[in-house]
Order: structure tokens, then C-alpha cells, then sequence
């Protein structure tokens, strides 16, 4: 959306072609009617990520945000069929406590996660922020050679 917004404001001709019934691919909503009442459903992306992107976009089109932001806490939280539950934290530290209490061990492999992906995130940050308007751009060695210098490519696609 934000790529067709740009070309349009640029003078571009955009079509945009949507398989539901509504556009915005993932950003969605649903509501389900119930004898308890009505519930809206996001069935868009889980997690905002680097929202300075979407305030970027926004800016790119000559627009604010049309809402506020707000950071809920829990970020996420994930219903077992047991009934228990696991909240995703945004505090490192209690991320990791909750993740130990389910198994021992796991805090700890979850900051050590962190900190891997914090590394391939500042090594390959070029990538996210380059703009690839060819082929050759894309394909620039010294754009993804610092990221794969420090990584093995399996281990940036593979957990």
C-alpha cells in the first residue's frame, strides 16, 4: 500500500489488485455477533515493528497518522488449550522469567536470541534502509556482505 500510494503521488497509473473483499492485505478486521455480544477480530499483522516506517510512509504521502499509537501491554498473548497462557513482554527481564517458569533454560536462550537477532538488525540495517530502485541494487554485495560476513544466510532465514 505504501509503495502504490508513493507511485500514484509520483503521477504513476497504480492498480491495485486485492484477493478479499476489502484492500490492505493483512490489515484487517472481523466481527463476530454472539448471544454475549459483538468481539472485532485483528487478523492484521501481530506485532508493529519499526513504526517509524509507517510514520515515514505517511509523511512520503503528505499525511499524518490518522490515529494514535499506543503501546498495549502484553504486546501479545498466545492461549494454550489447557487454559494456560503466555504474554509477550515487552520488559526483557520478565520475558525471560515467564519463559524459564514454562521451561527451564528458555529465558536464557531467549535473550541470547535477542541479542543475535539485535546484531544481524544493526549489521543489516543498510538492506532494510537502501532503496533498491534496480535489479543491480538489489543485488550489491556491499549491501549484504557486512550482515553475511557475521552470519551464516541459514541462520538469517532459519530459527
Amino acid at each position: 500500500m505504501a509503495t502504490a500510494g508513493r507511485l500514484a503521488r509520483a503521477g504513476y497509473a497504480v492498480t491495485i489488485l486485492e484477493k478479499n473483499a476489502g484492500i490492505g492485505g493483512r490489515c484487517q478486521s472481523r466481527t463476530v455477533e454472539t448471544p454475549h455480544g459483538d468481539f472485532r477480530f485483528d487478523t492484521g499483522p501481530s506485532l508493529l515493528l519499526m513504526r517509524q516506517k509507517y510514520e515515514e510512509a505517511f509523511e512520503a504521502l503528505g499525511m499524518d497518522l490518522p490515529t494514535e499509537l499506543r503501546k498495549v501491554d502484553p504486546a501479545y498473548r498466545v492461549f494454550f488449550g489447557d487454559g494456560d497462557a503466555l504474554d509477550l513482554k515487552y520488559d526483557v527481564n520478565e520475558m525471560s522469567k515467564q519463559l524459564d517458569d514454562v521451561e527451564p533454560g528458555a529465558g536464557l536462550a531467549y535473550l541470547e536470541w535477542l541479542a543475535k537477532a539485535r546484531a544481524m538488525f544493526q549489521i543489516g540495517g543498510g538492506i532494510i534502509e537502501n532503496d533498491m530502485k534496480s535489479l543491480q541494487a538489489m543485488a550489491d554485495p556491499s549491501i549484504a556482505a557486512p550482515l553475511l560476513a557475521k552470519v551464516p544466510p541459514w541462520q538469517i532465514v532459519l530459527p
